[in-house]
């Protein structure tokens, strides 16, 4: 067997264990020394949407924190533990609405149709189709800077379909869904009537 070619050790198995178990544990883990680092699968070299990488077990707590790098509090909705991360974009981002993979759907507040993704803790950023591609022309109103903030009033879920690619943003108050994946240059746009119809869609929410 070739020198350059290595075999799977205890450090590969146990960046393994980790990651099955929980990615906010998984990066601390990575951190620790280069050798770990090289041993273990790094997420940046992955897709955003890869769901071995996803905070499943977090959810953010929207009490903001007077720091620079705009920290905010993450708990653990298993276990009950909680920790800081700093979230730079939200400087100039407000949140719409977090996913039940753990991410953070962000609105660009000078131009509030943009919406991006994010994983607050590998920094996975995915841009997405504008909303103006997925709001009907008469609630366009809504994305001026002054109403920036109406669409987080009108997002009630938001997730990732079973395909693994889909992400669902549901808007309740107005009676539609809005899918897209990344790459495409427009939303789908779904429209109900009553909540019996949401029913039948809300497979589309589910992982």
């Amino acid at each position: 067997m070739g020198g350059s070619r290595r075999r799977p050790g205890r450090t590969d198995r146990r960046g393994e264990r980790v990651l099955g178990y929980d990615v906010a544990d998984y990066i601390p883990f990575r951190a620790v020394c280069r050798s770990w680092r090289r041993c273990s699968v790094d997420p940046r070299a992955h897709g955003g949407l890869d769901r071995r990488f996803h905070p499943w077990r977090w959810t953010m707590l929207f009490d903001k924190l007077d720091w620079p790098d705009c920290r905010r509090f993450f708990l653990n909705t298993s276990t009950a533990d909680c920790f800081q991360v700093g979230i730079p974009e939200l400087h100039d981002h407000e949140v719409v609405a977090s996913t039940p993979e753990g991410l953070l759907v962000l609105i660009y507040k000078l131009r509030g149709a943009t919406v991006r993704l994010l994983n607050p803790l590998t920094r996975h950023l995915i841009e997405l189709p504008p909303l103006t591609t997925l709001l009907p022309r008469e609630f366009h109103y809504m994305l001026t800077d002054h109403c920036v903030q109406y669409p987080m009033k009108t997002v009630w879920g938001s997730g990732i379909a079973n395909d693994g690619s889909t992400v669902v943003l549901c808007f309740h108050r107005l009676r539609f869904l809005g899918l897209t994946k990344p790459g495409d240059d427009r939303w789908t746009l779904l429209k109900y009537q009553d909540d019996d119809t949401l029913d039948v869609c809300r497979p589309l929410l589910l992982c």
